[in-house]
Protein backbone atom coordinates (compact mmCIF):
# COMPACT_ATOMS: atom_id res chain seq x y z
CA UNK A 1 0.00 0.00 0.00
CA UNK A 2 1.27 3.41 -0.93
CA UNK A 3 1.43 6.36 1.38
CA UNK A 4 -0.39 9.60 0.78
CA UNK A 5 1.67 12.76 0.50
CA UNK A 6 1.37 15.01 3.52
CA UNK A 7 -0.98 17.93 2.91
CA UNK A 8 -0.73 21.21 4.71
CA UNK A 9 -3.96 22.55 6.18
CA UNK A 10 -4.73 26.11 5.17
CA UNK A 11 -7.38 28.35 6.64
CA UNK A 12 -8.20 31.74 5.23
CA UNK A 13 -10.39 32.90 8.12
CA UNK A 14 -11.62 31.88 11.56
CA UNK A 15 -15.03 30.80 10.21
CA UNK A 16 -13.39 27.78 8.59
CA UNK A 17 -12.26 26.70 12.06
CA UNK A 18 -15.71 27.28 13.53
CA UNK A 19 -14.52 30.31 15.52
CA UNK A 20 -15.88 33.83 15.64
CA UNK A 21 -14.49 36.98 17.18
CA UNK A 22 -17.03 38.99 19.12
CA UNK A 23 -16.81 41.81 21.61
CA UNK A 24 -18.42 41.26 24.97
CA UNK A 25 -19.59 44.02 27.26
CA UNK A 26 -17.33 44.48 29.12
CA UNK A 27 -14.62 42.75 27.13
CA UNK A 28 -13.88 39.45 28.88
CA UNK A 29 -11.47 36.63 28.09
CA UNK A 30 -13.14 33.35 27.14
CA UNK A 31 -10.51 31.50 25.11
CA UNK A 32 -11.77 28.67 22.93
CA UNK A 33 -14.78 28.14 25.18
CA UNK A 34 -18.19 29.44 24.20
CA UNK A 35 -18.53 31.45 27.40
CA UNK A 36 -16.24 33.22 29.84
CA UNK A 37 -17.79 31.48 32.88
CA UNK A 38 -16.77 28.03 31.63
CA UNK A 39 -13.32 29.34 30.77
CA UNK A 40 -12.92 31.02 34.15
CA UNK A 41 -13.77 27.88 36.11
CA UNK A 42 -11.25 25.82 34.12
CA UNK A 43 -8.65 28.51 34.78
CA UNK A 44 -9.50 28.53 38.50
CA UNK A 45 -8.99 24.76 38.66
CA UNK A 46 -5.70 24.93 36.77
CA UNK A 47 -4.42 27.85 38.85
CA UNK A 48 -5.35 26.02 42.05
CA UNK A 49 -3.52 22.93 40.85
CA UNK A 50 -0.38 24.93 39.98
CA UNK A 51 -0.52 26.65 43.39
CA UNK A 52 -0.70 23.25 45.07
CA UNK A 53 2.23 21.96 43.02
CA UNK A 54 4.27 25.05 43.92
CA UNK A 55 3.33 24.83 47.59
CA UNK A 56 4.24 21.14 47.80
CA UNK A 57 7.55 21.46 45.92
CA UNK A 58 10.54 21.14 48.23
CA UNK A 59 12.40 24.10 46.76
CA UNK A 60 10.04 26.93 45.87
CA UNK A 61 12.69 28.86 43.93
CA UNK A 62 14.19 26.00 41.95
CA UNK A 63 13.52 25.78 38.21
CA UNK A 64 10.61 23.45 38.86
CA UNK A 65 9.16 25.63 41.62
CA UNK A 66 9.46 28.76 39.47
CA UNK A 67 7.74 26.95 36.61
CA UNK A 68 4.78 26.14 38.88
CA UNK A 69 4.73 29.70 40.24
CA UNK A 70 4.85 31.14 36.72
CA UNK A 71 2.02 28.90 35.54
CA UNK A 72 -0.03 29.89 38.61
CA UNK A 73 0.54 33.58 37.92
CA UNK A 74 -0.30 33.17 34.22
CA UNK A 75 -3.53 31.29 34.94
CA UNK A 76 -4.44 33.82 37.63
CA UNK A 77 -3.79 36.76 35.31
CA UNK A 78 -6.00 35.32 32.58
CA UNK A 79 -8.61 34.40 35.20
CA UNK A 80 -8.60 38.05 36.24
CA UNK A 81 -9.36 39.03 32.64
CA UNK A 82 -12.56 36.95 32.66
CA UNK A 83 -13.98 39.30 35.36
CA UNK A 84 -15.89 36.36 36.85
CA UNK A 85 -16.50 36.77 40.58
CA UNK A 86 -17.41 33.16 41.33
CA UNK A 87 -14.20 31.82 39.80
CA UNK A 88 -12.13 34.38 41.71
CA UNK A 89 -13.74 33.29 44.97
CA UNK A 90 -13.25 29.63 44.07
CA UNK A 91 -9.53 30.17 43.46
CA UNK A 92 -9.05 32.19 46.65
CA UNK A 93 -10.82 29.56 48.73
CA UNK A 94 -8.91 26.71 47.07
CA UNK A 95 -5.59 28.41 47.79
CA UNK A 96 -6.68 29.22 51.36
CA UNK A 97 -7.57 25.58 52.03
CA UNK A 98 -4.22 24.46 50.65
CA UNK A 99 -2.40 26.99 52.85
CA UNK A 100 -4.45 25.88 55.87
CA UNK A 101 -3.36 22.27 55.48
CA UNK A 102 0.22 23.12 54.50
CA UNK A 103 1.02 25.34 57.49
CA UNK A 104 0.47 24.01 60.97
CA UNK A 105 1.50 27.18 62.85
CA UNK A 106 -1.27 28.99 64.70
CA UNK A 107 0.04 32.38 63.51
CA UNK A 108 -0.52 31.50 59.86
CA UNK A 109 -3.94 30.06 60.60
CA UNK A 110 -4.95 33.25 62.41
CA UNK A 111 -3.63 35.50 59.63
CA UNK A 112 -5.30 33.48 56.86
CA UNK A 113 -8.81 34.93 57.42
CA UNK A 114 -7.32 38.43 57.51
CA UNK A 115 -5.66 37.73 54.17
CA UNK A 116 -8.94 36.44 52.75
CA UNK A 117 -10.72 39.65 53.73
CA UNK A 118 -7.96 41.73 52.10
CA UNK A 119 -8.14 39.68 48.91
CA UNK A 120 -11.93 40.09 48.77
CA UNK A 121 -11.58 43.86 49.25
CA UNK A 122 -9.03 44.02 46.43
CA UNK A 123 -11.27 41.92 44.19
CA UNK A 124 -14.20 44.21 44.94
CA UNK A 125 -12.10 47.25 44.02
CA UNK A 126 -11.05 45.55 40.76
CA UNK A 127 -14.69 44.71 39.93
CA UNK A 128 -15.74 48.29 40.61
CA UNK A 129 -12.93 49.60 38.42
CA UNK A 130 -13.39 47.29 35.42
CA UNK A 131 -17.06 46.30 35.49
CA UNK A 132 -18.56 49.27 37.26
CA UNK A 133 -20.16 47.11 39.96
CA UNK A 134 -18.94 46.07 43.37
CA UNK A 135 -18.23 42.47 44.30
CA UNK A 136 -21.72 42.08 45.77
CA UNK A 137 -23.98 44.63 44.09
CA UNK A 138 -27.70 44.26 44.76
CA UNK A 139 -28.45 46.62 41.85
CA UNK A 140 -26.71 44.31 39.37
CA UNK A 141 -29.18 42.33 37.25
CA UNK A 142 -27.06 39.17 37.50
CA UNK A 143 -27.01 39.31 41.30
CA UNK A 144 -30.74 40.03 41.40
CA UNK A 145 -31.40 37.07 39.09
CA UNK A 146 -29.33 34.75 41.30
CA UNK A 147 -31.10 35.85 44.49
CA UNK A 148 -34.50 35.28 42.84
CA UNK A 149 -33.41 31.82 41.63
CA UNK A 150 -32.09 30.88 45.08
CA UNK A 151 -35.36 31.96 46.65
CA UNK A 152 -37.38 29.97 44.13
CA UNK A 153 -34.96 27.06 44.53
CA UNK A 154 -35.66 26.89 48.26
CA UNK A 155 -39.39 26.94 47.52
CA UNK A 156 -39.01 24.15 44.94
CA UNK A 157 -37.06 22.04 47.46
CA UNK A 158 -39.96 22.37 49.91
CA UNK A 159 -42.52 21.55 47.18
CA UNK A 160 -40.60 18.60 45.70
CA UNK A 161 -38.43 17.28 48.56
CA UNK A 162 -37.98 13.67 47.47
CA UNK A 163 -37.12 13.68 43.78
CA UNK A 164 -36.81 17.35 42.84
CA UNK A 165 -38.04 18.60 39.48
CA UNK A 166 -35.46 17.21 37.07
CA UNK A 167 -32.38 18.69 35.50
CA UNK A 168 -33.91 20.34 32.45
CA UNK A 169 -37.39 21.08 33.74
CA UNK A 170 -36.65 24.70 34.55
CA UNK A 171 -35.00 25.29 31.19
CA UNK A 172 -37.74 23.58 29.17
CA UNK A 173 -40.89 24.56 31.11
CA UNK A 174 -40.04 27.32 33.57
CA UNK A 175 -43.62 28.68 33.58
CA UNK A 176 -44.86 25.49 35.32
CA UNK A 177 -42.81 26.39 38.39
CA UNK A 178 -43.78 30.09 38.67
CA UNK A 179 -40.19 31.32 38.78
CA UNK A 180 -39.83 34.99 39.72
CA UNK A 181 -36.44 35.27 37.97
CA UNK A 182 -37.92 34.15 34.65
CA UNK A 183 -40.88 36.51 35.03
CA UNK A 184 -38.60 39.47 35.76
CA UNK A 185 -35.88 38.55 33.23
CA UNK A 186 -37.57 36.75 30.33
Amino acid sequence: AGTQPRQRLRFDNLDQLGLTVEKARPIRAFGFYSHYVTYSMVLALLASLMFGFWLSSREHFSARGLMFAGAFLAFTLVLGMTLTRAAWVALVLACAVQLWFHFRQKTVRVLLPVGLVLVLLLASAAMLRWRGISFIDLHDAGTDYRILMWTDGLRLIREHPWFGIGMNSVRDAWWRFDLAAYRKYP
